[in-house]
């Protein structure tokens, strides 16, 4: 949350030194923040993993149902058994050309 909100995110080791945390580091001012030594965020990987084989995918099906996210579609989800139907422009193998036939049967 911290990522997308732009704010700090902080993981304290001991539990004694929170009080220490958020006095020094959270309740100063922003200006103030820049002087002192704040550890730099770090990136975050927002990608899914794929539930079939474990792989960070940058594109994939998800399940309505569950949200589980698959690398190759799937007529069942194996984590909900959900059934789901692939639409039928893909199953017939057809690919639009982008381009229609007017009236007068130029395209």
């Amino acid at each position: 949350a911290s990522e997308i909100t732009g704010g700090t995110y902080l993981q304290v080791q001991e539990h004694g030194q929170l009080t220490q945390y958020l006095l020094s580091v959270f309740l100063m001012g922003v200006h103030f923040r820049k002087s002192f030594n704040i550890p730099p965020p770090s990136k975050v990987d927002f990608r899914a993993a794929c539930q079939c084989h474990n792989i960070l995918t940058d594109v994939g099906y998800v399940c309505s149902v569950c949200m589980s996210v698959f690398c190759s579609f799937r007529p069942t989800c194996v984590t909900c058994s959900a059934h789901f139907k692939l639409p039928t422009a893909i199953l017939k193998g057809k690919k639009g050309t982008g381009k229609r036939k007017l009236e007068n049967g130029k395209t």
